[in-house]
């Protein structure tokens, strides 16, 4: 299993920076070989897995566009995408109308649609999403908010 990420180790020069992700080791299962994992990436950006959160952390506006790096496990170069906040619409998450910002994530090398998030600037934050898979299919996604019960000291 693939350890968490756990630092970045940045190398200069004059020419460039590089960013090296720690040596790290992981199996595929109990009896296959042990995989070095050590690859370095063209520059920092934010994590592939949690991409939802990046219009969250800049702030939602109609019409804003957002545009970052993104990589992830396995990425030597990270991509630009783009974020774009279309509006409010209501979306139905499990049962309930949920009013929350329409964000479309594209490639920006050549406008591929990669994402459609129904997000939140509170938490879960993103309570719906839509992913456009290869072989034409949509893979949907839900979160809802799981109350901590308070503890009693």
């Amino acid at each position: 299993m693939l350890a968490p990420h756990v630092g970045i180790h940045r190398k200069s020069c004059r020419v460039r920076e590089v960013r090296r992700v720690g040596q790290r080791t992981r199996r595929v299962n109990a009896s296959a070989p042990v995989e070095n994992i050590d690859y370095t990436i063209d520059r920092m950006g934010f994590v592939a897995s949690a991409s939802d959160l990046v219009p969250a952390a800049v702030g939602f506006k109609a019409g804003r566009v957002i545009s970052v790096p993104i990589w992830g496990p396995g990425m030597t170069k990270a991509e630009q995408r783009r974020f774009t906040v279309v509006g409010k619409f209501d979306v139905s998450v499990e049962g309930n109308t949920i009013n929350a910002w329409k964000v479309e994530e594209h490639r920006e090398s050549d406008s591929k649609l990669l994402a459609t998030w129904y997000l939140l600037d509170k938490s879960p934050y993103m309570v719906y999403g839509e992913v456009p898979l290869p072989d034409g299919t949509v893979q949907r996604m839900s979160e809802v908010e799981v109350p901590i019960p308070a503890v009693k000291w």
